[in-house]
């Protein structure tokens, strides 16, 4: 009597959990906000709604072997699109992100020695301050 109580309890706890697994719909943008960064002024902001295509053009790097990284991002607000690309001459890095939840987020970038090693100091940064809202676009 208790082994049949058992096996119900876990083929009832099986089947609830099933149920749960349907896969996540894929998130497209609806909208696009491209930001150009000119190296003057180090610190930006910008607000953009739900779902929105951010794209994020970095100063061009005039010193040979350094690039631009994306030092930090909160990833609760974006989904990164693409990795931090250089291209041209000079080059000039671009990187697409998509805001997923509303929120505030701080991106920091560094332009540091293009190496392996994981210890390089900066010698240049840009900051900008993504604001996701619904509806901003309506404001």
């Amino acid at each position: 009597m208790i082994f049949r109580l058992v096996t119900l309890l876990f083929s009832i706890g099986l089947a609830l959990a099933g149920a749960g697994c349907a896969s996540n719909p894929e998130l497209k943008a609806t909208t696009e906000a491209t930001v150009v960064l000119d190296g003057v002024k180090k610190k930006g902001a910008l607000t953009v709604d739900l779902l929105t295509e951010v794209r994020i053009q970095l100063p061009p790097v005039e010193t040979a072997g350094y690039s631009w990284q994306l030092f930090s991002a909160d990833f609760r607000y974006l989904k990164q699109l693409s990795e931090v690309t250089a291209e041209g001459s000079p080059p000039v890095a671009k990187v697409k992100f998509l805001s997923v939840r509303t929120g505030r987020t701080l991106l920091r970038f560094l332009l540091v020695k293009a190496t392996d090693s994981k210890e390089t100091d900066p010698i240049d940064s840009q900051e900008i301050l993504l604001t996701i809202e619904r509806g901003a676009l309506a404001k």
